[in-house]
């Protein structure tokens, strides 16, 4: 109901609807509707290929290179881009979703409003080719490793800094996207945990 949710959200100025009533319409309409049972066994298929993150890679791998050609770390570079220039400097610059890169890079085309993602591993194969993509993903483990250690740091003097652990992690943990999202997500979580304590000192100097 996601994408119901938020448009309806995001584009009704009825005051009455709360997000909780219509989270809960929605819920009811996707539960009483028999599409949508996962008794049917379409839906069952669909849900279990939306959630089996190795059969995306695996399209990925076929694909590319037999159609689509590695892309030596284009999109690596598009993504950290992406998460430097903010949007209204760059009017269209990637979004997240994956849903470009899921058809260019293992040639499906995905139905509707579907949002799928060859995920961080398809990314370092389709960038870096079979050789490349471990080395990839190992300074990715590193770049992680550090966000760890500058939270696990900065909370000796500032110990609540530990209950912001979650917000930085949230994004960087998640294996279905790709360095696009996780990227721009670590980026602005760490900007928004700097400028909030940067606040607080001074608020605290005062």
């Amino acid at each position: 109901v996601k994408n119901s949710f938020r448009n309806i959200v995001w584009k009704s100025n009825d005051a009455s609807m709360t997000n909780s009533s219509v989270l809960q319409n929605l819920i009811k309409e996707k539960v009483n509707a028999e599409e949508f049972s996962f008794l049917n066994w379409g839906t069952y298929y669909s849900f279990i290929g939306r959630m089996n993150q190795g059969y995306h890679v695996t399209m990925a791998q076929k694909h590319t290179p037999a159609f689509e050609p590695y892309c030596y770390g284009e999109t690596i570079s598009t993504a950290i881009l992406a998460a430097l220039v903010p949007r209204f400097v760059w009017q269209d610059k990637p979004t997240a979703g994956g849903r470009i890169n899921y058809k260019r890079f293992t040639g499906i085309d995905l139905r509707g409003n579907t949002s799928m993602n060859i995920g961080q591993l398809g990314d370092a194969y389709v960038n870096f080719t079979p050789i490349g993509a471990p080395f990839l993903l190992y300074f990715y483990g590193m770049f992680v490793s550090y966000i760890s250690y500058f939270a696990i740091k900065k909370s000796i003097g500032s110990p609540t800094f530990l209950l912001w652990i979650p917000l930085l992690f949230t994004q960087l943990l998640s294996v279905e996207t790709d360095f696009l999202t996780t990227i721009n997500g670590a980026l602005k979580s760490t900007l928004f945990c700097i400028v909030v304590f940067w606040l607080i000192s001074k608020r605290t100097q005062k």
